[in-house]
């Protein structure tokens, strides 16, 4: 949706406004193994929506408006900067154990969350951020990191595992 909010064709008192699109959310179906002490990228591959259709829930890199995107990535066709948010919860840390949650461009890290309340006080921790797509190649994805020792996995479903991002500049 984009447009003009005003009255009578008259310039004056208008508020203008740009479409948040594209835009997507999409949540873990099922849970990603993620091994200990490397980056894992987090299978978001349940779309609650996907506005412009710029976000691969597939395991395989598929071309989306023309632009090649990774699997489980958002690959915006439209230039601005956008809000991206993610959570991932990391059930059964050891205690004393941590885990970061990464917002990457590309294949560069931009935001991090980390948690080291292993045990019985695991939390959900979002990250977020603003960053610029150029609506050509730009691309973001979810990976995750922990020190437990052990393979973990992932939780599911909106509550526990989360991707979305949306335009709010032109």
């Amino acid at each position: 949706m984009s447009g003009i909010i005003g009255g009578g064709g008259s310039r004056s008192g208008l508020i203008s406004y740009i479409s948040s699109e594209p835009a997507f959310s999409a949540s873990s179906g099922s849970g990603t193994a993620c091994g200990n002490g490397s980056y894992t990228k987090i299978t978001f591959n349940t779309e609650a929506y996907d506005e412009g259709g710029c976000y691969n829930n597939t395991a395989g890199t598929v071309t989306l408006n023309g632009i090649s995107t990774p699997t489980y990535a958002f690959a915006p066709n439209v230039a601005g900067k956008y809000h991206i948010t993610a959570r991932v919860f990391l059930p059964d840390l050891a205690d004393g154990a941590a885990y970061v949650v990464s917002i990457y461009k590309n294949d560069t890290a931009f935001a991090n969350v980390w948690s080291n309340q292993g045990g019985a006080q695991n939390i959900c921790m979002p990250v977020l951020t603003d960053l610029v797509a150029n609506g050509t190649s730009d691309y973001f994805s979810i990976s995750i990191y922990h020190n437990d020792g052990d393979s973990l996995t992932s939780s599911t479903g909106t509550t526990w595992s989360q991707f979305s991002a949306f335009r709010i500049t032109g």
